[in-house]
């Protein structure tokens, strides 16, 4: 069974299987450590904004100078 798993059974066509598999799975945490730093800076620019957005909010409430009403 220990051969068949490592791809030592099938020769040389066995290992590249097993060798594509291997990288594939060494794809599979790089892109999921990618796609993770993505969204975490997508959401920390959401969050600045939100932030700017919230202080801008308190100059809208103040009347405005020479306007009448």
């Amino acid at each position: 069974m220990r051969f068949l798993h490592t791809g030592e059974s099938l020769g040389f066509f066995g290992q590249l299987v097993a060798a594509l598999a291997s990288l594939g799975g060494a794809v599979l945490a790089v892109t999921g450590i990618a796609l993770s730093l993505r969204r975490l800076q997508a959401w920390r620019a959401r969050r600045a904004a939100e932030i700017s957005t919230d202080q801008g909010n308190d100059d809208e409430l103040q009347p405005v100078k020479g306007a009448t009403g």
